[in-house]
């Protein structure tokens, strides 16, 4: 690795830099699109006309319409012990889940960024708190500001992974020291950025906090390196900072704070996305044609009539002419029947209505979205519509295992960064089953299983669920399944309150030879009932049978004492 010298690691960076800027400036064009569909903006770059430009709501609709589906509540974590016993799986679950809460917006900003282009990324950076476990955040990242290693099979696998972000001037200065910088004003993707010093804007006007740099941050897993360099500076040929990777995951490998949302790839080329919008942006384009043809058609559809020239003064016309829609035009014809003619006015082709039902159904093919779901009433029978809810649970669950995957590599991660930043000293404490518990590296260091609660449950399954359980209430209480176990089950699913499942208590009568009243068939009183199989696991766990269990989305006392 020794040969590997500064002027290389240089040109590494640069060269990367360059094959991913070229490839990303191809696709701005696209990506603009894609983003106005979505904007409600889709003229915005076209031709503007005095003709009237109608836009419908289907691409926000199509995107949002996902989103809605993927995301009901916090999202959170369940947490498996390490397999050699190290750590505490209970306060990593804790902290996780309380990280978690807080990140919901920009999840779904991630979410979003994922169906409108290709793909979309989140980074793991440092915050300034007092208290340890809050100095992480996360930011959603669009897929032009990383650097991927392209010629991967997987995202475990690549050779190298990069951000690209602005940073102020001041923040370079300490971080960096003060050197020679040439700044930019901030660039945006669908903005180029503009150097400052050349004329154009006077470098006096504006202090270092309103100055940036564009750093590139790549992360080398060949040589497990950090490389930091900058275009805006005198001398390009030296990186600014180079150290080891800090960060490393449970198995020992080093690790990038970066982590991938791809809800479609590309077959043959895994680390390339593909935009849900693209899907239909064609069909919109078309609707959005049609629709402002028809604006425009309809504007046009007025009552206009012929009148022979020299027939009828300007007085007497100027009464005719003064109704709200009617029009008066004199002209010379001496084959004129009468003296007022009506003009013809020719209706929109009927294909018109044809080809706006086709785009139509050809947006329903692009979407794994079922009508219903969207609010649309169809003709479909109850057995086609619970046919189309469980395709689109499936579908829709197949997106939510992609964001679920994704959510259990950032609690990975951020437990990761709190074992590594957290010292002995800092004696943060969390609340684990209502006892207090320290916040230290050895809790934290082991092989954790992370999944993510509800895998793949979105709001359209749970639907199915409840209705396939209300179906088959009758039949499981004809099989002899006990009503009271039917009756817990709908409680939960439905997410109905606990007090639902308490019995009143009554007088127990002691009949002869202190025979049992009348009950259940396990001869338990009325007022009680065995616990169920995950009641009973979790009792075992507390030690006693005295507490009540909270049902499935309730806030447990570790939540509360966390949140």
């Amino acid at each position: 690795m020794s040969e590997f010298t500064n002027a290389d690691k240089v040109g590494f960076v640069r060269t990367l830099l360059a094959e991913h800027n070229h490839l990303w400036d191809n696709k701005r064009a696209e990506m603009e699109r894609f983003k106005s569909a979505y904007m409600n903006d889709f003229y915005k770059d076209k031709n503007r006309t005095n003709q009237i430009q109608v836009e419908t709501s289907d691409g926000y609709a199509y995107i949002e319409g996902f989103i809605a589906s993927l995301f009901s509540k916090a999202p959170a974590v369940e947490v498996g012990a390490d397999s050699q016993g190290k750590g505490d799986k209970n306060l990593a679950k804790a902290i996780a889940n309380r990280f978690l809460f807080t990140q919901r917006t920009q999840l779904e900003l991630n979410s979003r960024m994922a169906l409108i282009y290709p793909q979309s990324f989140v980074k793991m950076y440092p915050k300034d708190a007092k208290n340890i476990l809050d100095r992480v955040g996360i930011k959603a990242l669009s897929p032009w500001d990383v650097i991927v290693d392209r010629d991967s099979s997987s995202w475990d696998e690549q050779r190298f992974v990069g951000h690209i972000y602005f940073e102020t001037v001041s923040a370079m200065n300490k971080k960096f020291g003060r050197k020679k910088w040439i700044p930019v004003k901030k660039e945006d993707y669908f903005e180029k950025a503009v150097a400052v010093g050349n004329g154009t804007v006077d470098v006096s006007d504006l202090p270092n906090q309103f100055l940036y740099c564009k750093v590139v941050e790549l992360y080398d897993f060949v040589n497990n390196k950090l490389y930091f360099w900058t275009p805006n500076i005198r001398n390009q040929d030296r990186l600014l900072s180079e150290e080891d990777i800090p960060l490393t995951l449970s198995n020992g490998e080093a690790a990038a704070p970066i982590l991938p949302l791809y809800y479609s790839r590309v077959p043959d080329q895994p680390m390339d996305g593909i935009s849900a919008m693209k899907r239909i942006y064609d069909q919109l384009y078309e609707k959005n044609i049609l629709r402002s043809f028809w604006a425009n058609a309809v504007r046009r559809d007025t009552r206009q009539f012929l009148v022979r020239e020299g027939a009828i003064d300007d007085e007497a016309l100027a009464k005719i002419t003064a109704g709200i829609d009617g029009a008066m035009i004199p002209v010379d014809a001496e084959n004129l029947a009468g003296l007022i003619s009506v003009v013809p006015s020719i209706p929109i082709s009927s294909n018109h209505s044809i080809y706006l039902n086709q785009i139509d159904q050809d947006l329903a093919k692009g979407s794994v979205m079922a009508p219903f779901t969207r609010g649309e009433a169809s003709k479909s029978s109850a057995t086609e519509v619970a046919a189309l809810a469980q395709y689109t649970a499936s579908e829709i669950g197949r997106l939510a295992r992609e964001r679920d995957g994704m959510i259990e590599s950032i609690s990975e991660m951020y437990i990761r960064i709190i074992g590594l930043i957290s010292e002995e000293s800092d004696r943060e404490v969390v609340l684990i089953e209502g006892k207090p518990t320290i916040v230290a590296p050895s809790k934290l260091d082991g092989k954790f299983k992370f999944v993510a609660q509800d895998q793949a449950s979105t709001p359209i399954a749970e639907s199915v669920k409840r209705q396939q359980i209300l179906q088959l209430a009758p039949i499981l209480g004809q099989l002899g399944v006990e009503q009271w176990k039917i009756r817990d089950e709908i409680i939960r699913l439905f997410d109905l309150p606990r007090q639902f499942s308490e019995t009143p208590e009554v007088q127990e009568e002691v009949g002869p030879r202190g025979a049992m009243p009348q009950g259940r068939p396990d001869g338990a009183p009325f007022h009680t009932q065995p616990p169920s199989p995950e009641e009973a696991i979790a009792q075992s766990l507390r030690g006693g049978r005295g507490r009540k269990m909270p049902l499935p989305g309730e806030m447990t006392s570790t939540d509360k004492g966390t949140y």
